[in-house]
């Protein structure tokens, strides 16, 4: 169930509903009344991310224990999906790994006159990684090499700014794709105005491109910190390698955050608030620290 684009029907409903659920101290839009002796489960629609999404997959049982007649419907295919679905109110909430887009804010408010909201709840590392069985010694790289590789004007392995390092032969670019907010803010951090190089590769998840640059000695692309494991090498930027601890004090350059993206400031009494709020929790702070994200400090009014 979206919570975005409520019918007359609806409405006229939950405003009858007003006087019971006053009196009784029960949210509307937490549980409707089934009519066969129980309540109906609500399910709320969380889009967008792949970087986010296991964030939102491990939380959720959390959140739909502490809160009975709740499921949370979460599905992943890029930042710019999940914004186009709150937009369009097929979701109740976007996943996103960047910031919106002016022209999405633009849409949005021509579209329901409502701007979009972002409520960052964790910060992640952009890292640029190889293939770890082929790499002898980690690269380090500055952001001019890496805009270099990434748009192909260094093709090969045996170029000498890269040599002595393992790999060999052509390079293989994996990129993500259009849609994915990892892909906007590697353009924005590193590519600039540039094309990739002609024979890049996409990929629609931060798993594809790992398991394809594991899998392939040729390969370097970028995921979310989250994402890495021995299989791939990550690649030293100016010196400093990506941890939690180098995204904190600003060191690592390669670095952003996540939000969770609503349309308008939801109402403090809506489930879209508690959702959001929850995750600036540290219950759910604890989790994005476990799952190798790093934990941000926010106010319960913080968005942007």
């Amino acid at each position: 169930m979206s919570f975005g684009r409520p019918s007359k029907q609806t409405v006229w409903i939950l405003i009858a509903l007003i006087p019971i659920a006053a009196s009784s101290g029960f949210f509307l839009g937490w549980a409707l009344y089934g009519g066969h002796g129980g309540f109906a489960t609500v399910t709320l629609e969380i889009k967008g991310s792949t970087t986010v999404e296991p964030i939102c997959l491990a939380t959720a049982p959390i959140f739909e224990a502490t809160h009975p007649g709740i499921q949370i419907g979460i599905s992943a295919a890029g930042s710019g999906t999940g914004i186009s679905a709150v937009i369009d109110g097929t979701a109740d909430i976007g996943m996103s790994s960047r910031q919106v887009k002016t022209e999405e804010n633009i849409t949005a408010h021509e579209e329901t006159n409502l701007w979009l909201r972002s409520f960052p709840i964790a910060k992640d590392a952009l890292v640029v990684i190889t293939n770890a069985a082929t790499t002898i010694t980690p690269f380090d790289m500055n952001l001019t090499l890496l805009r270099m590789i990434f748009n192909g004007t260094i093709s090969s392995w045996d170029h000498p700014s890269l040599a002595g390092h393992g790999l060999t032969g052509a390079i293989q670019v994996i990129a993500r794709e259009s849609t994915s907010g990892t892909r906007t803010a590697f353009d924005e951090m590193v590519m600039g105005d540039d094309d990739y190089a002609s024979d890049f590769q996409e990929k629609v998840s931060n798993q594809e491109v790992h398991d394809e640059i594991a899998s392939n000695p040729q390969a370097i692309g970028y995921i979310g910190l989250a994402y890495m494991s021995p299989s791939v090498k990550d690649v030293l930027i100016d010196g400093i390698n990506a941890s939690k601890e180098h995204v904190r004090d600003g060191s690592y350059e390669l670095s952003r955050s996540l939000f969770l993206v609503t349309l308008g400031i939801p109402n403090v009494d809506s489930l879209i608030w508690e959702y959001v709020q929850w995750h600036l929790s540290p219950t759910a702070q604890n989790y994005v620290e476990e799952l190798g994200y790093i934990a941000v400090q926010a106010k319960r009014d913080d968005f942007i």
